[in-house]
């Protein structure tokens, strides 16, 4: 049997851009859905269907993460290794792979799962109560997923930059060079002759998966991919039966936060005004994906949204109205506090701290232009305290992991 907390070590492979992959920390769940749709051919004269037959297969995933502190997973996510800011525009086309690599109690290997083609569909930060951890929850969806055992049983990642020279025709030999440790291909069991499994080109901002243009001679253990430029990036996925020499899939990492609670983290309207007597608060942020296909390919061709959602909902107990003070830009004690005078341009920061006296900054979240669309004045029940809390939208969110890229 595998055991989730033993035997299950998630992966993020960024398949556009010049980053690699790398290890998920402080996952808490991973819940992928494959779902294929078929379509029923009947004709007349015949009762009964003649065939199903595959129109689509749709793969989502959940993670839940608790919040580390640091950039590295929405770095991946937008295929931007380096970035120290990020904007919702930034995911928009990238592409990734997740994926898991899985031992038995006994400590065995027995293989890997892989999620190829994933598109970032929205997240979600949340601090559910005072007392609680801050969750970070992403949605993935795609239209693979591969199971690896036996002979197939390890993912491998190969990345290579075209240089001066390479070009038209560039040569991966595996297990010389700079790949003398990588192991050989497997035979892709369901495709007689195939042994690469994905072959993705960044040249420029332009991210494509191949479907032809590149081959691969088992006898030399040879890549051969035509018509190449320098400084194209090329990921290459395929199985083995072993992971690369030297290097380990996972590593415990004990020098991030092992999680980030609520009493690390400060929440901001506009610059200066704290908000105080907030129990929970919730950023969601949903992205209407407009992702193409073209006839002949199952996968899509180009990648895009064309909208964002981010909703910013803050809960409390009634005692003071200052945070509804505050949303409508009006002086403590204001004597008439209505939705009418609530601001439709608001800036609400969330920043996170990695020490309890909030001396060293690590992570912040930057929402402007929210407008109020709900707002509790006070939820009674019978034997409980008033409760409120209000919710605010925009269209925009910055992650940052330095005060000044957030305007502070």
């Amino acid at each position: 049997m595998i055991h989730s907390e033993r035997g299950f070590a998630p992966r993020i492979f960024p398949e556009g851009g010049s980053g690699v992959s790398l290890q998920i920390n402080r996952a808490q769940s991973l819940a992928p859905t494959a779902s294929p749709t078929y379509i029923e051919i009947k004709e007349l004269g015949r009762d009964g269907k003649v065939k199903s037959i595959r129109q689509s297969v749709e793969v989502t995933n959940r993670l839940t993460q608790y919040e580390e502190g640091e950039l590295d997973l929405y770095r991946a996510l937008a295929n931007k290794p380096d970035a120290n800011k990020l904007e919702l525009t930034d995911f928009a086309s990238s592409l990734f792979g997740i994926g898991a690599y899985l031992k038995n109690d006994k400590g065995e290997f027995k293989g890997s799962v892989w999620y190829p083609g994933q598109r970032l569909g929205g997240f979600t930060i949340e601090i559910g109560d005072p007392r609680s951890m801050v969750t970070r929850t992403f949605d993935f969806s795609g239209e693979d997923v591969k199971v690896l055992q036996s002979n197939n049983k390890y993912l491998i990642e190969l990345k290579k930059v075209v240089e001066s020279g390479e070009t038209p025709t560039t040569e991966i030999t595996i297990g010389a060079g700079d790949y003398a440790n990588y192991p050989e291909p497997s035979e892709d069991p369901n495709n007689s002759g195939t042994y690469i499994l994905r072959v993705v080109r960044t040249r420029g901002s332009e991210v494509t998966v191949l479907t032809s243009g590149y081959s691969y001679d088992s006898g030399t253990k040879t890549i051969t991919i035509e018509n190449t430029e320098v400084g194209d990036i090329y990921k290459i996925y395929y199985s083995a039966s072993s992971y690369i020499s030297g290097e380990n899939y996972w590593t415990d990492n004990d020098s991030i936060a092992p999680a980030i609670p609520a009493y690390q983290c400060s929440l901001y309207i506009a610059t200066d005004n704290y908000l105080h007597r907030i129990e929970s608060a919730r950023i969601e942020v949903a992205f209407t994906r407009e992702d193409h296909y073209e006839i002949g390919v199952e996968e899509a061709f180009a990648r895009g949204v064309s909208s964002y959602r981010v909703t910013l909902t803050l809960g409390k107990i009634l005692e003071k109205f200052t945070l509804e003070e505050l949303l409508s830009g009006k002086s403590a004690g204001w004597g008439i506090i209505t939705p009418k005078i609530f601001s439709n341009d608001i800036t609400f920061y969330l920043l996170i701290y990695s020490d309890l006296n909030k001396s060293n900054f690590k992570l912040g979240y930057k929402i402007t232009k929210l407008a109020l669309t709900s707002w509790t004045p006070g939820d009674a029940s019978v034997e409980a305290y008033l409760r409120g809390g209000v919710t605010l939208e925009s269209d925009n969110l910055l992650i940052a992991n330095n005060l000044s890229d957030l305007g502070l």
